[in-house]
């Protein structure tokens, strides 16, 4: 995920949240900080540090080079063979559905 310095602080938060709250939880979340933030979103990022821990990643661009870069960056840092990508306004829901057959 790719953040600037324009995004609502609201939307990141809530993107954030809904990879947070899927069944299969990520050890691996790549944030992106395309070039300098601003207090509020810096914030919300500190705050999901703290949460997450090792498992969020936040890379921090000097200067604001646009998505596709910062996404190309992103990708240096994943640990993992597969990659989803989200963009910081993304709300991923979560549906549970039963298997059957088991």
């Amino acid at each position: 995920m790719s953040v600037y310095h324009k995004e609502k602080p609201e939307y990141l938060k809530q993107a954030i949240e809904s990879i947070q709250a899927q069944t299969l939880s990520t050890n691996d979340f790549v944030l992106v900080c395309d070039g300098p933030l601003n207090g509020p979103l810096d914030s919300i990022i500190a705050a999901k540090q703290q949460e997450m821990g090792e498992s969020l990643n936040v890379v921090r661009l000097a200067k604001n080079g646009g998505l596709g870069n910062a996404l190309n960056e992103g990708i240096k840092h994943c640990k993992n063979e597969l990659v989803a990508r989200m963009d910081s306004d993304d709300i991923a829901y979560v549906q549970l559905r039963p298997v059957q057959g088991f």
